[in-house]
């Protein structure tokens, strides 16, 4: 009886793998591990003709140049992919220009911490019109699905747009003294932003009918900048926290720790390679992350020094990542 159980035994594994043929092999076959992540390259250097400017804002222009904005010294200016660097326009005193977008009109759009304007508009021959909104202190600035540009407003605690003639919408955060920050457009059409107020760190969204939604962020302590990722997500920085974070657009969070310790990451933006980059400000270093698995390389320190405050941060059409460097007053490039 024996035997004949286990021969009854031996022809059910016979029948079962005849069942499930090749599939069984393949189905257990593990994915192929991800190749090794190539550090960021060469960084180059362009220095900003007035001293201290401190620049922040940076973005591709619809000329093909790359526009950014000088904070302290209240002007706009842009550089070439080959480096030559141009003041454009010098903005009324106190200004304090500071994250800056494309609009639909092909004008540059720049948010104003000054408490006189919100944001203004320049055109690539540097003709700059200001529009005046309630309380300023605005920081960032994206345009929106609906042609508008979409803002951040510590001042009003609010979400805010613009039309391009001037008509500005402002919908307010429900936590109060949030202290929004970045913003970026989501893979779902909405426009997602940070809360920095450390006490309790937020991601919002919000719909372009003005609808805010907000997600807490467990395990960070203070979030500037965000981005969308190749891989559907929303990517951000938590600058105290030394983290870059992935959030769904259900809420689901993952942080990730750079290699370096207190590297304060900051600005953050998505590449064409898929990669994400991000500057850390208190070390001098451009990161890399791959959405994929979270793998963190960072740059060797940038050719100003741990010093350099790199701040905002882009992709140029010359497939370099561009991005400011506020303390070393100059604009940097980088091999991806």
């Amino acid at each position: 009886m024996r035997f004949a159980a286990a021969a009854h035994v031996t022809a059910l594994f016979a029948a079962a793998a005849a069942v499930l043929g090749g599939c069984t092999t393949s189905g257990s076959a593990p994915n192929p591990p991800l190749p090794v992540l190539a550090p960021p390259g060469a960084a180059t250097e362009y220095a900003i003709p007035t001293a201290g400017s401190h620049p922040f804002g940076l973005i591709t222009g619809p000329d093909g140049n790359m526009w950014f904005t000088e904070f302290s010294t209240d002007k706009v200016g842009d550089v070439t992919t080959s480096g030559t660097l141009t003041e454009v326009s010098t903005l009324p005193a106190g200004t304090e220009p500071f994250g800056i977008a494309v609009g639909n009109d092909s004008r540059l759009w720049f948010a104003e911490e000054s408490s006189s304007n919100e944001v203004a508009a320049i055109t690539t021959l540097g003709t700059v019109t200001q529009y005046t909104g309630t309380a300023g202190f605005s920081r960032n600035t994206v345009l929106g699905p609906d042609h508008r540009i979409w803002f951040t407003d510590a001042g009003d605690n609010a979400i805010e747009a613009i039309t391009t003639t001037g008509t500005i919408s402002i919908y307010s955060i429900p936590t109060a003294s949030s202290s929004p920050y970045g913003i970026a457009l989501g893979p779902d059409g909405n426009l997602w932003f940070t809360e920095a107020n450390n006490a309790a760190p937020k991601i919002g969204k919000i719909t372009t009918a003005g609808v805010i939604t907000e997600y807490p962020v467990a395990g960070a302590t203070e979030l500037f900048f965000i981005a969308t990722g190749s891989d559907g997500n929303l990517w951000f920085t938590d600058y105290l926290g030394n983290h870059v974070g992935k959030m769904t657009t259900s809420g689901t969070v993952t942080l990730y720790s750079p290699p370096t310790a207190n590297s304060n990451p900051y600005g953050i933006t998505a590449a064409p390679n898929g990669d994400l980059y991000f500057t850390e400000e208190n070390v001098g270093k451009i990161g890399k992350v791959r959405p994929a698995d979270g793998k963190i390389v960072e740059s060797a320190v940038l050719p100003s020094g741990a010093s350099a405050d790199p701040a905002a941060i882009t992709s140029g059409p010359d497939g370099n990542i561009w991005f400011t460097e506020v303390l070393a007053n100059k604009i940097g490039k980088i091999v991806p």
